[in-house]
């Protein structure tokens, strides 16, 4: 047990524990109603998710400030938690997203107007930014992957990079095409770079431009530990004028390497290239 929630609540509201759900208040029903009224609903998933609202409907009289009403969004279960946003008016608003797993929304009502109508999902994935290294757990690491669920990470590097891609552990349910649970990679322009399941850990990926997408589907039925990947922003020195190749530049994780044209081989210094046959001669004596 959390906590105890009678000593949080409210008139009316609740603690919400699964991944979707639908609330209002009692006024959304009963307009005229000429009580004040404070509601709060407090919503708490698993801990690698975050929570969407959505305030399909809201009916709260515009006022500066929302002094005569509001609803309130708090990125936390508490009321002293980061604030996602303070509403009044009329209207659908855009969709409120928490950076946690924990989410407070309080109602405060004055006489007149029906309040709102929201409905919210618990969503996993979101958008990583990673500058120079970072670890992506698609679960918690004491946790399996959750059921039924399609997850989307979009990682993004900084410009003039690309993204790598290294797994470090991969435990998804095994299927000869990987129809059940899988992961699957898709480059900036929408190519699959693979889909895979099993628990041979795949090779490395690397995207053409600075994001891709990893992707984490599962169904009802099997659940195995997940995958973390090691991600790192790679700089491709050879489209730049930073590397010293005299002929050719062929780009690798984390540096570069110098190559030769035909006809020529790569000098021992691993940059300068000479013909692969000829050459200058400044022994007294030699064989050639």
């Amino acid at each position: 047990k959390l906590f105890d929630t009678s000593q949080f609540f409210a008139a009316c509201g609740t603690t919400f524990y699964t991944k979707t759900g639908t609330f209002s208040p009692p006024t959304f029903y009963k307009p005229n109603n000429i009580n004040p009224e404070t509601c709060k609903w407090r919503i708490l998933t698993s801990p690698d998710e975050k929570i969407t609202l959505n305030i399909t409907q809201l009916d709260i009289k515009k006022t500066p400030s929302c002094i005569s009403g509001y609803v309130e969004v708090r990125d936390g279960l508490w009321e002293d938690s980061p604030l996602l946003g303070k509403f009044c008016g009329r209207g659908t608003l855009d969709p409120v997203t928490s950076t946690k797993n924990k989410m407070l929304i309080s109602y405060v009502h004055k006489a007149g107007y029906r309040g709102f109508f929201a409905n919210y999902e618990a969503t996993c994935g979101g958008e990583v930014y990673v500058r120079n290294e970072f670890v992506l757990h698609s679960s918690h690491p004491q946790e399996k992957y959750p059921l039924n669920r399609k997850c989307v990470w979009k990682v993004v590097v900084p410009d003039f990079h690309q993204v790598v891609l290294s797994f470090q552990k991969f435990k998804i349910e095994h299927h000869d095409q990987c129809l059940f649970d899988y992961v699957e990679v898709d480059d900036s322009n929408g190519t699959s770079r693979g889909r895979f399941c099993g628990d041979v850990l795949p090779g490395n990926v690397t995207s053409s431009s600075n994001n891709l997408t990893i992707k984490l589907v599962s169904d009802a039925s099997v659940q195995k530990e997940g995958f973390s990947v090691f991600i790192m922003a790679e700089f491709d020195e050879c489209t730049t004028m930073l590397h010293d190749c005299a002929q050719e530049c062929i780009n690798t994780i984390g540096k570069y390497k110098c190559a030769c044209r035909k006809g020529y081989e790569l000098h021992s210094d691993g940059k300068s290239c000479e013909v692969a046959c000829g050459g200058s001669l400044t022994a007294l004596n030699g064989v050639i």
